[in-house]
């Protein structure tokens, strides 16, 4: 291994790196596609994460304290993210309202499953996106047309 041919130190180093890597980035090698939504507790400690989530169009659901900017976020909660109980238990309700929220898609889904004598084709797994509670609103596409430029247009 390449750890062998450094120095005691510097291979200590690297160790170090590589371990700290894995407990931060751990989670994100196993995933297989992107997530639905992202749910952030302190936004201006975790500033990539809001930047990724961003490029990538994904909905961002964050705690908002009076020293952050709540424009980042799509669906802020108000919350004091630097109260360790309050975090604990907003945390808490947010994981149960994901199980139940996707206890509800798999009890749609079976109830949408045709019956045994019926030949129709299986309906598409809907997006858990798409079950948004009704409190949060859905945010609207917005679609701007851009006029076609003059030279591309041919006139008869």
């Amino acid at each position: 291994m390449i750890l062998s041919a450094c120095p005691k130190k510097e291979a200590q180093r690297l160790q170090d790196d590589i371990a700290r890597l894995e407990r931060i980035l751990g989670g994100i090698k196993d995933m297989r596609r992107l997530p639905s939504a992202l749910f952030i507790v302190d936004t201006r400690k975790e500033r990539t994460a809001v930047l990724e989530a961003r490029r990538l169009e994904i909905p961002i659901i964050a705690l908002a304290d009076t020293n952050c900017d709540p424009d980042e976020m799509d669906y802020p909660i108000p919350a004091n993210d630097d109260a360790i109980r309050a975090v604990r238990l907003l945390c808490s309700k947010i994981a149960d309202a994901v199980i139940e929220g996707r206890s509800e898609l798999e009890a749609r889904q079976k109830d949408s499953e045709p019956a045994e004598g019926e030949s129709e084709l299986p309906a598409e797994t809907p997006e858990i996106s798409e079950f948004v509670p009704p409190a949060l609103p859905v945010p609207e596409e917005t679609v701007v047309e851009t006029p076609a430029e003059p030279e591309l247009v041919t006139r008869e």
